[in-house]
């Protein structure tokens, strides 16, 4: 190769190097943008907005709830991998864990129940479904559907 072509190459790989580090930058602070799951057509556009309005608000008002959790995931992980075991402080670690993620958790769940009043009976089961999927409902779909447990059972 002749010293013009690794200049070529020089460059080009300096400005893929920067474009992907940008791209890092600005999606680690970048507000972030909740992705509806449910069917587009399944609900009217009026319903999407309340829905996706709700969740962006939801996003910032937890952000210190997240924030706390996070917090005390770490917490966690630093007492965990400690070179001294310490009981005590592994169980206090654990529980705060568990306290963060119970206050998130109920508010995500307030949040929904707040939503989802505001919908109508056929938008609030395709909801419900849509969180079935994703995992935020129940395991194994709606009432009066088998589980997978209960489809391999034999028959008699």
């Amino acid at each position: 190769m002749n010293r013009q072509n690794l200049i070529i190459l020089g460059l080009l790989l300096s400005v893929g190097l920067n474009l992907l580090l940008a791209g890092i930058m600005i999606g680690r602070h970048a507000p972030l943008a909740p992705r509806l799951p449910i069917d587009r057509h399944a609900i009217s556009e009026e319903s999407r907005d309340l829905i996706r309005q709700s969740m962006q608000r939801h996003i910032r008002e937890t952000a210190p709830d997240r924030e706390r959790l996070e917090a005390a995931r770490r917490q966690l992980h630093d007492q965990l991998t400690r070179a001294e075991w310490d009981s005590e402080s592994a169980a206090a670690a654990f529980a705060r864990v568990r306290e963060a993620s119970m206050e998130l958790q109920a508010s995500i769940h307030g949040n929904i129940i707040e939503t989802l009043g505001q919908l109508s009976p056929e938008e609030r089961a395709q909801a419900f479904e849509a969180m079935a999927r994703r995992g935020a409902g129940p395991r194994h779909g709606p009432p009066g559907h088998p589980t997978p447990m209960e489809r391999d059972e034999p028959a008699g």
